[in-house]
């Protein structure tokens, strides 16, 4: 969905040194993005969070934290909050009070499944690249969770920003204050 480059993109657009950036990532999951946006911005200041244990080959200069998000959300602090493929598999509610803890950042990053039908076909499609059945079940639920129009920014209670869509299915909203 090319997401780790649109966020490459996104904080080498920063004026600011990235020495004083700080990153914090939510449901970082296995640390994929992490260790790309680690590498690419040596010196940035990152932090994420999710419920799995830290794993092992995650950047040594970034903090971990293992914990609900709904309990580490009132101590996390920084510039920029991440999110890759995270917030669709939350409800209506759970995303009020996600986005009431993410008032606070300056920017605030979103890559989501666009929510559009002609994704489910692209889904089919990759079957015959070999994606083994569990991965192509996930895909269409994750589509079928997905966002569409203003709905991720109304749903956090976060009006504004920008929302924009990839030719590959992504759904990505920003807001800078």
């Amino acid at each position: 969905m090319g997401n780790h480059r649109w966020f490459e993109r996104l904080l080498a657009g920063q004026a600011r040194s990235r020495d004083d950036l700080k990153i914090v990532e939510l449901g970082a999951g296995d640390g994929c993005l992490a260790r790309r946006l680690c590498r690419r911005f040596p010196g940035i200041r990152y932090e994420a969070v999710d419920l799995m244990p830290r794993p092992v080959d995650f950047p040594a200069a970034a903090l971990w934290h293992q914990a609900d998000l709904f309990d580490a959300l009132p101590c996390l602090r920084g510039d920029v909050v991440i999110a890759n493929l995270f917030l669709h598999h939350f409800d209506a509610e759970a995303l009020a009070r996600i986005g009431a803890g993410l008032e606070g950042f300056p920017i605030i990053a979103c890559c989501e499944p666009w929510r559009k039908q002609i994704f489910h076909g692209a889904g089919l499609a990759l079957r015959l690249l070999g994606i083994n059945r569990v991965t192509r079940h996930d895909l269409h639920v994750s589509i079928n969770a997905g966002f569409t129009g203003w709905e991720l920014p109304r749903l956090l209670g976060l009006e504004g920003g920008r929302v924009e869509r990839s030719a590959l299915g992504a759904y990505r909203w920003t807001r800078r204050r």
